[in-house]
């Protein structure tokens, strides 16, 4: 009985997605995704090209300037020295910005610092793990500029 109720079910989706025509599965203009202006960019010669992530931000109400750009850089190469050679100077320095949210093993980094708490998401996050000798690190970031 089970076999003859996943068999009809099986003609019957087939049966029903074999007449959609080739009009209907157009991928370009898709009509259920909406396509803003903050995601595309049109130039003179009315070619679209890809906006970059700092253009998306702009216009999606966050504010992200080359400083703040330079401050995530850092931020990635800290992580990297901290979870591979076990540096915490830079890391550290970096955590006590306003503008950074760290965790390290799950638990907030700096622990003396205070948690702020904000209304939009993170514009980047990252992570890391790695092996400490015996010790597992994982560290995260979130940068809220």
């Amino acid at each position: 009985m089970k076999k003859i109720l996943v068999l009809f079910s099986l003609m019957l989706m087939m049966a029903s997605c074999a007449h959609k025509r080739t009009q209907d599965l157009d991928f370009d203009d898709a009509p259920a995704t909406k396509k803003t202006s903050a995601a595309k960019k049109t130039d003179k010669s009315g070619a679209k090209s890809e906006a970059s992530p700092a253009e998306l931000a702009r216009h999606s109400g966050i504010v992200v300037d080359p400083q703040d750009l330079a401050a995530l850089e850092r931020m990635t190469k800290a992580v990297e020295l901290y979870v591979h050679k076990g540096d915490k100077k830079e890391f550290t320095a970096l955590c006590k910005d306003k503008r950074f949210d760290c965790y390290v093993a799950d638990k907030f980094f700096p622990a003396k610092k205070k948690k702020t708490t904000r209304a939009v998401p993170p514009y980047a996050s990252g992570s890391k793990m790695g092996l400490q000798g015996e010790e597992r690190v994982q560290v995260r970031y979130e940068f809220y500029p």
